[in-house]
Order: structure tokens, then C-alpha cells, then sequence
């Protein structure tokens, strides 16, 4: 069965040889490498950064057993990912392995190294080294270390058309396995008018043989609301070879999946079979909300596992992955994963805030309608929503240019489609000028 295990994939900086990148038990958009131009680039955004990512497993109550801290530098790109365990020897959490990033001055992610500490020393396990052809990257090296010596470990060459310039294959070679014959993967790409992929055919053999067999098939159906480009699926690729894809874990993908499965073939692809299928769900704000994996015994999908997603003020708070019981076939917890976040320091800069801290609501608690009072030391854009504590927007009050000074706005205990609100707690988030302010506030219903 597949499980959702964070520490294989952040640990390991070779996936394994049948890991698909466009599928792998679901990088979190808040996890930034490079700047535009780069394939692996994202810009700088006013979507907090994960800070803290804490896996628990269940066993009556959910119990810690690792957390995951990263670092950023002043571009808000990611320099480190450390894993620590608990420790009962310390009560406390101890770091057993670090992935570090280095870049060039135009943000390019150029290698990333990680160190394993055994007997309270540090040391390079492995590093890999990523090589471009202008903006795209044609090849990763990945070294293995040994009592201090560099090994071979893994290259992926990436190639490109010469006419319309996308990725058309990528090639894995593991050295490890044989320093004169080693086992090799090439995946053959197609793509739609969109520039989404909608077929990856799989192909394996060993260096010195002349032909490729044909292995597994991996086809690609998408949400009617999905908007991806090219640029999003090449850089989801390219990002699961450099140990930040969190998709693991988050769920998150920059296009919508409704579907994807793998088949394989016992006739050299003239007839394909169904080996597995996974299936995705969304919510109004199209963030995805569930994930069931189903593999195909005798032509019948049984479902393997599934993750669920929750959100809070609109971000990722945690995923839960559940398996089915041996004796009972129920769903039961297994891993929990929980996020926690920092701002970015591009909202850190010298220019004056837009907002004063004076978001304010009153009266509060309220029953028919509250009074929303906020206070912009610079005239600008400004938008005011209302959220649930699942993170799904109940209101957008506001989405407007105001002047620099106090404003109010009401909320008169509405939905967007005029329905009454319910009795609970709601988040009034404001956003101008990439900064944003939430309170909370509390609908009592008579």
C-alpha cells in the first residue's frame, strides 16, 4: 500500500524508480525556489510561508513523531528543511538530517546538499548539483556519500522540443545499482492545447541494452475550472526531483486533477489494463479537500487510502491519511500532519504599511449586522472578506479602491447569495498592498 510517509520523501534525494511526479501522494505554493524565468521559480507572494510542519500518528490520540522546520532568506526562498524527532533521552526534539539550498544572484536554485548527524556531528549524506541550458534545466547530478567519498548516485536529463519548446522526456540513470550497467527510466510526455500533460508513458531498460521496454502508462484528466499552464506542470516536475515537494503532505497542486491513473501492458501496448486510479474532490474555493487512492483488483477499484484536507482562513491547517482496517474495512487515522506559517519578509520592506493595525469590528459579539472599522495610511486596493473556520469565504464585503484614512463597512450576517449566516465564530480577513490583518467575530443567532 502506498503511505504517506514525509520522511521517505524528504530524506531520500533519489525518488524511487517508479515515483511519478505529477501524482505522488500529494509543493505547497508557500515553499518558493528561484524567480520568474526559472522553470523551478515562483515570484514573491503575500501567501504565508510554512514554518513548522508537525507529523503525528494515531494510536487512540494522535501522538508527535517528527517535525520539519524550514528557513528562508530575504527573497523568502527556502535555504533549509530540518527534521527532528522526539527525543526521551532529551524530552525534546533533536534534528537528525538537514537539506540545505544554495542560489545564484538571480535566484536559481543551483544545488542542494543533505546533512545527517550521527554521534551529534554533521555530515554530507548527499548533494546534488543542478545544471541549466539558459533558463531550463537540462540535467541533476546527485552525488552519495561514503566514509567521506563522493559516489555517483542518480542523473535526470530533461530534453525539450525544438519546437514548441516543452519538455518532450526526462531521463533517470541509478548508478547505484551498477557502476557499468546501470537500470534507467525514460518518461515520454504529450500535452493539450493548454499545456498540461494528459499521457506519461513510462519506459525501463539498462544502459547497454538497445531497446526500450514499454512499462506503465499514466493518463491526466482535469476540473473544468482549471486554469494551469505549462509553467505550473513543468515546474511541479522539476520541483519533485529537489526534495521540497510537499505535495505529499499538503495536497497542494497548481492544477486540478480530477483524475489520474496508471495502467500497464502485457502485449507492448496494444491492450492496457488498470493498475490504480486517484481521485480528487474540491471545494467552492477550489482547494482540494480529498484525495482517495483506489487500486484494480480484477477489473473492480478498491479503495487503498485516502487523504483528507482541512483549511483554516483559508490556508492548509492539516492532512489526514487513513487506510482501511484489516478486520473491519473502516477508514482509520493513520498520519496527521499539521502546518503552522510565518509572513513573508517581502511584506517586511521600508515602505510605509498600508495598514495601521486598527481592523476592529463592533458590535461584537453581534446579532444582525456589525460594523467593520479599519484604518490605511495609504490610499490603495483594498479587499474585505468574511470566512468560516473550515477556510471557505462566506462574504466578500468589500474589493475596492479607498483613500487613506478610517473607513467603515457593515456585514449584515450574510452570505454571497443573501442567505442568513449561521450562529458561530467567522474571520474578517482585509488585504491592500500585500499586507493583511484577520480578526474574528462572533454571529449569535436569537
Amino acid at each position: 500500500m502506498q503511505r504517506f510517509i514525509l520522511l521517505i520523501l524528504l530524506s531520500i534525494v533519489c525518488l524511487s524508480i517508479t515515483a511519478n511526479p505529477l501524482t505522488a501522494n500529494p509543493i505547497y505554493p508557500s515553499i518558493p525556489l528561484g524567480v520568474a524565468g526559472n522553470p523551478l521559480a515562483s515570484p514573491r507572494t503575500e501567501t504565508p510561508l510554512i514554518s513548522n510542519i508537525i507529523h503525528q500518528t494515531w494510536g487512540g490520540a494522535w501522538n508527535d513523531e517528527d517535525r520539519y522546520e524550514l528557513s528562508y532568506n530575504e527573497h523568502d526562498l527556502c535555504t533549509s528543511i530540518t527534521h527532528f524527532t522526539w527525543s526521551f533521552d532529551i524530552n525534546g526534539w533533536d534534528a537528525i538530517w538537514r537539506n540545505d539550498y544554495s542560489y545564484d544572484e538571480s535566484g536559481n536554485l543551483l544545488s542542494y546538499t543533505i546533512q545527517v548527524k550521527q554521534d551529534g556531528v554533521w555530515g554530507i549524506g548527499s548533494e546534488c548539483e543542478l545544471i541549466y541550458d539558459y533558463d531550463r534545466l537540462v540535467q541533476i547530478v546527485a552525488t552519495q556519500y561514503m566514509n567521506g567519498e563522493p559516489i555517483p548516485s542518480v542523473y535526470y536529463d530533461f530534453l525539450y522540443s525544438g519546437v514548441s519548446g516543452r519538455m518532450t522526456l526526462r531521463v533517470e540513470t541509478f548508478w547505484p545499482f551498477s557502476d557499468t550497467n546501470p537500470p534507467m527510466n525514460k518518461f515520454v510526455y504529450e500535452w493539450d492545447d493548454q499545456g498540461r500533460p494528459i499521457l506519461m508513458q513510462k519506459y525501463q531498460k539498462h544502459l547497454l541494452d538497445q531497446e526500450w521496454e514499454i512499462n506503465v502508462r499514466s493518463t491526466y484528466s482535469y476540473e473544468a475550472f482549471d486554469e494551469s499552464t505549462y509553467a505550473d506542470h513543468i515546474k511541479a516536475i522539476l520541483l519533485n526531483y529537489t526534495s521540497l515537494n510537499m505535495e505529499l503532505i499538503s495536497g497542494f497542486k497548481p492544477f486540478k486533477l480530477q483524475y489520474s491513473s496508471d495502467s500497464y501492458t502485457e502485449d507492448l501496448g496494444v491492450n492496457w489494463s488498470s493498475m490504480s486510479q486517484t481521485e480528487y474532490t474540491y471545494n467552492t474555493l477550489e482547494q482540494i479537500t480529498d484525495k482517495k487512492y483506489y487500486s484494480t483488483i480484477l477489473g473492480t477499484h478498491i479503495l487503498m487510502n485516502q487523504t483528507c484536507f482541512e483549511y483554516y482562513h483559508g490556508m492548509q491547517s492539516s492532512a489526514i491519511y487513513y487506510e482501511p482496517s484489516e478486520e473491519t474495512h473502516e477508514l482509520m487515522p493513520l498520519d496527521r500532519y499539521l502546518f503552522e506559517y510565518i509572513w513573508p519578509s517581502s511584506n517586511e520592506d521600508g515602505n510605509a504599511p498600508a495598514l495601521n493595525g486598527t481592523l476592529s469590528a463592533s458590535p461584537n459579539p453581534f446579532t444582525q449586522r456589525t460594523c467593520i472599522s479599519f484604518d490605511l495610511a495609504k490610499a490603495g486596493m483594498v479587499q474585505l472578506d468574511v470566512y468560516n473556520l473550515k477556510g471557505q469565504k462566506v462574504k466578500s464585503i468589500a474589493n475596492a479602491y479607498f483613500n487613506t484614512g478610517k473607513h467603515e463597512v457593515y456585514w449584515d450576517a450574510t452570505d454571497n447569495n443573501g442567505k442568513q449566516a449561521a450562529s458561530g465564530v467567522y474571520l474578517l480577513r482585509l488585504s491592500s498592498d500585500k499586507q493583511s490583518q484577520t480578526i474574528k467575530t462572533v454571529l449569535l443567532r436569537n
